[in-house]
């Protein structure tokens, strides 16, 4: 039997880097609902009475299995930091590519595991807790019923670019939500996960009925960024003036306010593609963000904003 297809499976597990590096995905909610919809379709073709994690490969056919030396050198090559899950999810797969490999007719029906593959690729690990919850990136859904999922339309993209750009959509519109939400006296930054240097990133102020955004570059250059994103045509979109601030490397885009849904928009557009093109952000877990009021330095919690909050003790951002 051919195991070439166990085999391009099992690298392509012990490439992921099985530490689950947080944030807040939509896209990766999205993957474990198109999973919970493929288990469902499977588990209906093969009458299992398990529910949604399964070993798909054994009700096909108990006989053929992925050789012991396979599943042995995931185990071994595997085992700091993945889960449980994690690892019963790696060893069904690769006897599920043994079906495949021996020629076995399965059911015409979508791959049961690769949501999940694309989902331990970006970075996540799933957890269910007592209360019936399956969570990814911080995030928790209800697992409920298999006829619950039971649907033909797919319900996430498995192309990783795709994903991305659901992420970044999302994270757009709730900023533009965020502009319109907060009050005078609140501050907002989303920056990127760096340690060393000055920080990149954005940094939203509301004061005196007016939001201003400030873009720092750390050591590297603003205008490069801004050009990037053809960021003065849409500054005249919005109805901001760009005006240098005294820290180098930075810009400050100014909007009087109130402003119309549309004017937010525009604003939140030129922030994510400062981040996501002028600093080459591919992806929002590369992100993080902390809000706060001004008066007392509390922070304000933005759940919605689909980014990671900032950890404690982090570098904060430099004011004037």
């Amino acid at each position: 039997m051919e195991n070439g297809r166990v085999n391009r499976l099992l690298e392509r597990l012990l490439e992921v880097d099985w530490r689950d590096i947080g944030g807040q995905r939509r896209s990766q909610v999205l993957l474990l609902q198109e999973f919970l919809r493929r288990s469902t379709w499977w588990a209906v073709e093969l009458e299992s009475e398990e529910w949604p994690f399964f070993d798909v490969a054994w009700l096909v056919d108990p006989e053929i299995r992925a050789d012991e030396e396979v599943i042995r050198r995931f185990d071994e090559d595997t085992s700091s930091g993945i889960g449980w899950y994690e690892r019963r999810i790696g060893v069904w797969a690769l006897h599920f590519e043994a079906l495949r490999d021996a020629g076995i007719a399965l059911p015409d029906l979508p791959h049961p595991f690769e949501p999940l593959f694309l989902l331990f690729e970006r970075g996540s690990e799933i957890s269910v807790n007592g209360a019936g919850f399956i969570e990814v990136d911080f995030l928790g859904m209800r697992r409920g019923r298999a006829r619950d999922h039971l649907t033909r339309e797919q319900l996430a993209p498995m192309e990783p670019e795709l994903l991305d750009d659901l992420d970044w959509e999302y994270s757009l519109a709730q900023l533009a939500e965020v502009f319109a939400g907060l009050e005078d006296g609140s501050e907002l930054t989303i920056s990127l996960h760096e340690v060393k240097g000055k920080r990149r990133g954005v940094h939203f102020t509301w004061a005196d009925g007016k939001l201003s955004t400030e873009i720092e570059a750390g050591n590297g250059s603003v205008d490069e960024a801004l050009r990037s994103v053809e960021n003065e045509r849409r500054m005249v979109v919005v109805g901001g003036e760009s005006s240098a601030v005294k820290h180098p490397g930075r810009q400050r885009i100014t909007m009087i306010r109130p402003a119309s849904s549309e004017e937010f928009r525009a604003m939140a557009e030129i922030s994510v593609s400062v981040l996501r093109d002028g600093f080459r952000v591919s992806n929002t877990s590369s992100l993080y963000y902390r809000a706060w009021r001004q008066a007392d330095g509390a922070d304000i919690d933005l759940p919605d904003l689909g980014i990671f909050p900032e950890p404690v003790g982090s570098f904060r951002w430099q004011t004037e």
